[in-house]
């Protein structure tokens, strides 16, 4: 072959990226250069060039990130992983949710090629998703750990709803050996049942061999298809546990249609049969429901005096607020006094067990009682605790406990592997790994840990991970941790231009994002005050704010600049009222306007936030009137949590 002179732009990159390979890099405490480097090299292996992104990744191998290029690598390039590479990437970075996750993946890998021993030998069921279980279990069928692969399998077949295809050669080993008796079987039908897996429990049927098991499960299916048939009561003379779970599957379901028949029913069964607890607790609470909604009021009123203890607390939050929506307050004292022990500390009941007897004119004689009971409620950080120091004429109670975690702690978390990766993905807005890797870190780990973390996301002022972390540990009393005074140079420009309060601006962002920039709704909407993009973009044209798209959002300043001009804008709409406001944030003016027709201004402010129809918007408002007061105290703002007028006017 005749000698051919390399080109010299060719000749100049060859030598540059021997260089790379050649020269170290020292880590700085910011990693500034190599930032640069690693994504240099995902864009490198992004684009095909390979031996650029070999190059820099050599350069980076004390870069906290470096097992992220080696992980995309082998996405990217799965035909280089063998067993030799999986056992030291998952050595190495075993503290990493990355070593889990290859792991998996070289599994299913195994597990298609027919690797069987390879299998079994990296099989780990800390991650086994419920395909590699099943095949695991196969597998030990098959060598002869029998007893244990059965067990497994069965617990693994016998659920109420399908299984992933991968799981099929174990189940058809199991039912060709056997092993899927009867009982196991019945088992899975009533769960289908209940979960409305007509094919599913149909399919179980054909392991049931005789013709009595058969007609009870074709009864118990037509139950919860049409449950008229609960009318021929000698249907069901065996009644085992799981037969009685259907019954009141199906008067609920009757309910629906007819619940005075379906009480008529259930008064014969219950009156036959003792039914388990939460078959009984779903049939009641459905039943005082229905015959609520279906003009038996008093029917449904008795029912529930007489079981008020077994049905759902949230059929009783639903009754208490029927009798607010209706002005009923001798009954809502009647209902408040009856609460069973599960929501005797609720402060919603507290409160309006005070207020009903107030209304309802019975202050005089319940004076001791009602005083006691704002007593109580004016200590705690809530909303009807904030409510009921404002009845005292007191300022609201903030209950501030700082967390008591050492500084050193804290430090230590920071320099650890672990979370230097954390904030390194961070730099690089790599927040889904971001929050995998701090979730993996703290999976496990004592309550210090998670307190100590918290502080950390404060230090860094990752403020979202901060709050949602104290949360998860459990610990609700560090108010500054939990409402801070993020991007306060925004909010506070915003609220100069709009006039609302800087403490109500900082509440809506803090219901509505935790304060996380990006944060994406299911419904869309974006960013810190999560704007709809279609709101965004009306918004900016009314206001002449420069608008280019949903991205937009995901800035901090133009966000909060067309959030704060909508609030104003509902501000406006509503009277400066902060109540119909924030609602109408939410759910939408329009809404707001319909529930206003309904109250006719028959209603407190207090009772009209309580019986907003939507749970969301109810705990919504309630929220954001709360966090406004806990911000104004930041600021040593001495604001309360509704002026004279909003407390005045009836809804």
């Amino acid at each position: 072959m005749p000698y051919r002179k390399a080109h010299p732009v060719a000749a100049l990159a060859a030598f540059f990226l021997l260089c790379l390979w050649l020269i170290p890099l020292e880590a700085g405490e910011d990693f500034p250069e190599q930032r640069q480097l690693y994504a240099r090299a995902l864009d490198a292996l992004a684009q095909g060039r390979g031996d650029e992104f070999h190059a820099l990744k050599n350069r980076l191998r004390d870069y906290p990130l470096y097992p992220y290029l080696e992980y995309a690598e082998y996405r990217r390039h799965p035909e280089r992983l063998d067993a030799d590479r999986v056992r030291a990437f998952v050595t190495a970075y075993g503290d990493s949710p990355l070593a889990g996750r290859l792991l998996g993946q070289w599994l299913d890998r195994l597990r298609r090629q027919g690797n069987d021993d390879g299998f079994l030998a990296f099989y780990d069921p800390a991650i086994a998703s419920v395909e590699q279980r099943c095949h695991f279990h196969l597998l030990n069928y098959r060598r002869g750990d029998q007893i244990g692969a059965v067990a497994e399998g069965l617990a693994l077949w016998q659920v109420g709803k399908s299984q992933p295809a991968g799981c099929d050669p174990l189940f058809d080993r199991l039912i060709a050996d056997g092993h899927v008796s009867e009982a196991v079987a019945w088992r899975r039908f009533v769960d289908a049942v209940l979960n409305h897996e007509y094919r599913l429990a149909n399919y179980v049927t054909r392991f049931f061999t005789g013709d009595a098991l058969r007609q009870r499960a074709r009864t118990l299916l037509a139950v919860d298809q049409d449950p008229r048939v609960l009318a021929d009561y000698p249907l069901f003379r065996e009644h085992d546990g799981d037969t009685l779970a259907v019954i009141a599957h199906g008067i609920s379901h009757l309910a629906q249609r007819d619940a005075p028949l379906a009480l008529a029913h259930w008064k014969r069964y219950r009156a036959a049969h003792s039914f388990p607890p939460d078959a009984e607790t779903r049939a009641l609470s459905a039943l005082v429901r229905q015959l609520h909604s279906q003009g038996n009021g008093l029917a449904a009123d008795t029912l529930l005096r007489e079981a008020i203890a077994r049905v759902d607390p949230a059929v009783l939050d639903w009754r208490l607020q029927q009798a607010i929506r209706n002005g009923q307050w001798q009954s809502l004292s009647e209902w408040t006094a009856l609460r069973p022990p599960a929501l005797a500390d609720n402060p919603r009941w507290r409160y309006w067990r005070a207020r009903s007897l107030e209304l309802s004119g019975q202050g005089d004689r319940h004076g001791d009682e009602i005083r006691g009971l704002y007593e109580s409620l004016a200590k705690e950080r809530t909303f009807h605790g904030f409510l009921a120091a404002e009845r005292l004429g007191r300022p609201p109670a903030m209950a501030h406990r700082p967390v008591a975690i050492a500084e050193a702690l804290v430090d230590d978390l920071a320099i650890s592997p672990p979370f230097l990766r954390i904030a390194e993905l961070r730099h690089h807005n790599d927040l889904p790994n971001a929050r995998r890797e701090w979730q993996f870190q703290l999976r496990d780990a004592p309550e210090d840990n998670w307190l100590a973390a918290a502080r950390l996301a404060q230090r860094w002022e990752w403020h979202h991970q901060a709050i949602t972390t104290m949360i998860q540990a459990d610990y609700w009393d560090d108010v500054e941790i939990r409402f801070p005074l993020a991007f306060r140079a925004y909010f506070e420009r915003n609220a100069s231009d709009t006039g609302i309060p800087l403490h109500l601006l900082f509440a809506v962002s803090r219901q509505e994002s935790s304060f996380e920039p990006t944060i994406v709704s299911p419904a869309g909407a974006r960013g810190l005050m999560q704007l709809m993009p279609a709101t965004a973009r009306e918004t900016a044209r009314r206001h002449g704010i420069p608008y280019r798209g949903p991205a937009d959002l995901d800035d901090p300043a133009r966000n909060i600049q067309l959030g704060s001009r909508y609030y104003r804008q509902m501000l406006d709409r509503f009277g400066n009222n902060r109540i119909l406001a924030t609602a109408a944030y939410n759910a939408g003016p329009g809404r707001v306007d319909g529930w206003l027709r309904q109250s006719a201004g028959t209603l407190p402010f207090d009772a009209w936030i309580e019986t907003i129809p939507f749970a969301e918007t109810r705990n919504y408002v309630q929220n954001v009137l709360a966090f406004s007061l806990i911000f104004a105290h930041h600021l040593k703002n001495p604001a309360t949590l509704l002026s004279d007028a909003e407390r005045r006017r009836t809804l």
